[in-house]
């Protein structure tokens, strides 16, 4: 979507830490990272080729690579090449490889896309802890709420009528959403022309209206239980796969992943549906 007026200006560009579904299996770590010019330049200087593009490619980033391995090695990954093919790495590794791009760009602005996506719950604390050390610009989306009650100065909500802001974390944002509504439903009702009917039909509003009202309300509250229960088992799987009768049994450890993946997924669709009940 193209800007109808005005002027982006920022001093590097933005680093975007994506959702993944095997869309960059073709690459390689490098080049996932985006850093897969600067290497080559790099290497074709030191082999001898002092062309001036391999110097402008470079701009004098001399320490990429040591920079870049030492990346991803504080998010645990020592093990694993720069020029592997991505297809070779596990959903929670390929998810550190590019939230290691953080600390290799140093980018003034972080557009995050499900970041806690794939990731065990150690993983998520050193997330936690980079992202509050953060001094830039972040933007973030997820359904992760306790990174949503850590993290964020504000949360934006995307409704049918616009783009409603709310300062501080989700449950702040809960209450908030709930207080305008509350106001917004008084001035209607001040603003609605006195009708006046019999006992049983409620005043201007119908038996059935109130009855599709409380049961909405009802189901909201069955959601957000669910959706409860649901960060619960995650949590406990989180745990789980960080023990060593987990992690050191291969078979196990797989069948607790895809327990914790599917886990995920579910969360994610009851999350759309509260969002989509509560507009």
């Amino acid at each position: 979507m193209q800007a109808q007026e005005g002027e982006i200006i920022y001093p590097t560009p933005p680093y975007y830490v994506p959702q993944h579904f095997g869309q960059y299996d073709n690459l390689t770590v490098a080049q996932a990272l985006r850093i897969d010019g600067k290497l080559e330049a790099l290497r074709a200087i030191t082999e001898g080729d002092a062309s001036l593009s391999n110097f402008n490619t470079l701009a004098d980033d001399w320490t990429i690579e040591e920079r870049s391995l030492a990346a991803l090695h504080a998010w645990g990954l020592e093990h694993i090449l720069l020029s592997q093919p991505m297809r070779t790495l596990s959903g929670g590794e390929k998810t550190k490889v590019f939230l290691s791009g953080i600390e290799i760009h140093q980018p003034s602005i972080l557009l995050l896309d499900e970041p806690t996506n794939h990731l065990d719950l150690p993983s998520k604390e050193v997330l936690e802890e980079a992202l509050q050390e953060y001094t830039g610009t972040l933007l973030m989306v997820s359904h992760d709420r306790y990174m949503l009650n850590k993290i964020p100065d504000f949360i934006m909500e995307f409704t049918g009528t616009g783009v409603e802001t709310y300062k501080g974390g989700y449950d702040h944002y809960l209450a908030e959403k709930d207080r305008r509504q509350a106001k917004m439903a008084a001035r209607q009702e001040e603003e609605q022309p006195i009708h006046i009917k019999p006992a049983s039909s409620g005043g201007y509003r119908t038996r059935q209206q109130k009855k599709e009202e409380i049961k909405r309300r009802q189901h909201l509250k069955d959601l957000e239980s669910r959706i409860e229960e649901i960060e619960g088992q995650i949590r406990q799987l989180e745990i789980e796969i960080t023990l060593p009768d987990i992690y050191e049994n291969y078979v196990l450890m797989g069948e607790k992943c895809k327990e914790l993946d599917e886990m995920k997924r579910v969360l994610a669709l009851v999350m759309e549906e509260w969002v989509q009940l509560s507009e």
